[in-house]
């Protein structure tokens, strides 16, 4: 849950700036985040589900179509209105590809907050829209690429394990001297012992 609570503090700085923007119609440049320690509060009354999707939907700018997927779909599908979020904002986009991985990484972070991640991910697929592209998949294959180097050290050192362990039951030396080496199970050991045999 907590990682959903950090974001960037560029991407806040301009979520809150395009809020300011769109929502409040304040005639807004930059923004200042100021650094405090106050405390969290959870009273969350007022949400941008109480507005109606049109008002930025039907922007020309990325930076307000990005707000949508926070706003009230107002009974229409979630999953359509994902696709129909993605479609405007690749076509607004498609000739700055740094752009468009900036607004789809927004629209990734505020989707995830109303649990449409997996929405999100089928339409990607079906718009062709190159994830691989994005820091959550970059992320998530860097993630699994340790995982799987670990993994394979773990079964490289499972394998040299098993040899040791063959190589002292050839030298007549007892399962509890071989576990103590080898750190195998004492199951592992007497099915060596048997293919031994």
């Amino acid at each position: 849950m907590a990682h959903k609570d950090i974001i960037s503090k560029n991407i806040l700085k301009r979520i809150l700036l395009d809020i300011a923007v769109y929502l409040f119609k304040l005639d807004l440049v930059d923004a200042e985040l100021l650094s405090t320690e106050e405390q969290r509060i959870e009273d969350r009354r007022s949400d941008m589900r109480d507005i109606d999707y049109h008002m930025l939907y039907d922007s020309d700018s990325p930076d307000a179509l990005v707000l949508t997927i926070l706003c009230d779909f107002r009974g229409h599908d979630p999953d359509e209105m994902v696709v129909h979020i993605l479609q405007k904002l690749h076509a607004m986009t498609r000739h700055d590809e740094k752009r468009q991985r900036e607004y789809l990484q927004i629209l990734e972070i505020l989707a995830d907050n109303r649990h449409l991640n997996v929405n999100i991910q089928e339409a990607y697929d079906m718009l062709h829209i190159e994830i691989e592209r994005l820091p959550s998949y970059q992320k998530g294959m860097e993630k699994g690429i340790e995982e799987g180097v670990e993994r394979g050290m773990e079964i490289g050192e499972h394998k040299r394990s098993l040899e040791i362990a063959r190589k002292l039951l050839a030298m007549n030396f007892g399962p509890e001297q071989i576990i103590a080496i080898t750190r195998l199970s004492l199951t592992e050991i007497q099915q060596l012992a048997t293919t031994e045999e």
